[in-house]
């Protein structure tokens, strides 16, 4: 899924998660080599709206996938850094019902970060990041 692509994406990378214009044109880097189309949509996204783009040559947007990416980070940032979200609460990064936001990290691992702290969890992500892209 997602998670396990972006991290054979940063093994063949050089530690370096997948960078773009923005972040769908960085998410798109995962296909057809990682992921098929279909998984670029999200879990709450249409399922072949990726494709519909894709085949025509064009780039990603937020119509289209359901991820939230955060582009320019690597492995060596630390492992509980926030590298990618779904937009949409109450799904898990499996599809099932719950009430949070699938969040996926740095270090490969995925969390369900409940509604209630979502606010806060967004606060300090911005910090570490803003924190760790500033110098570069």
């Amino acid at each position: 899924m997602y998670d396990s692509a972006l991290q054979v994406y940063a093994g063949e990378h050089g530690g370096r998660f997948p960078e773009g214009t923005n972040s769908y044109s960085a998410l798109q880097k995962l296909y057809p080599d990682l992921i098929p189309a279909r998984n670029l949509a999200g879990v709450s996204g249409e399922i072949d709206a990726p494709s519909r783009v894709i085949v025509k040559g064009g780039v990603l947007t937020s119509n289209e996938s359901s991820w939230v990416y955060f582009p320019g980070l690597n492995r060596d940032d630390g492992p509980d850094i926030m590298i990618l979200y779904e937009r949409t609460t109450g799904i898990s990064g499996i599809g099932t019902r719950v009430h949070g936001h699938a969040v996926g990290f740095s270090g490969g691992h995925i969390r369900l970060i409940p509604d209630a702290q979502w606010e806060s969890f967004l606060a300090e992500q911005a910090k570490l990041r803003a924190k760790l892209l500033s110098p570069r």
